[in-house]
């Protein structure tokens, strides 16, 4: 009687974990969908700069923390700037983006190019300069719209109860 009720109990666990996954290819469906309506079918990737910050927050405790400090610091200020525009309609908040954000992006960007030369490739702070670097469309798109936030942090909360749920987790061995 009890392996019975255990197998029902799994059976529907895989059939909960299965509308969960489903949720959530409605979700990156319905993202996918939204990306396409604002950028058309060009894939871009989109407000990196939290997980930038972070890399460069993690350079601080390297052997260089003086310019990882510097770092944060800059990115900090491209933070408090935009947070003082969020209640400025779109046109507005892209118009300061491009007088006071932009330049100050630029200064980062060649302070980056700078000191990058001379860390030691495998380093934290190279590596978050390098991330940067690479990244710089993704880094500087929020630019371009009003609309767009200097992170993605809001999306990436949104969906982390959706993506921790859908993962499978083994019951017992006969799963």
């Amino acid at each position: 009687m009890e392996l019975a009720t255990a197998l029902n109990e799994i059976a529907g666990l895989r059939a909960e974990n299965q509308t969960l996954r489903a949720n959530l290819e409605t979700v990156q469906f319905q993202l996918a969908q939204l990306q396409r309506m604002i950028f058309g079918h060009r894939r871009e990737q989109l407000n990196i700069e939290a997980h930038t910050g972070l890399l460069f927050e993690v350079a601080k405790t390297s052997k260089t923390p003086g310019l990882a400090h510097e770092a944060v610091a800059r990115i900090a200020a491209f933070y408090q700037l935009d947070n003082a525009w969020k209640e400025l309609v779109p046109e507005e908040r892209r118009r300061r983006r491009e007088e006071e954000i932009q330049p100050l992006l630029e200064d980062f960007h060649a302070w980056m190019a700078a000191h990058l030369s001379g860390l030691l490739p495998q380093s934290p702070l190279a590596k978050a300069m390098a991330y940067a670097a690479n990244h710089w469309g993704a880094l500087t798109r929020f630019l371009d719209d009003g609309r767009l936030p200097l992170d993605n942090n809001a999306a990436e909360r949104a969906l982390r109860p959706i993506a921790i749920s859908s993962t499978p987790m083994p019951i017992c061995a006969m799963c």
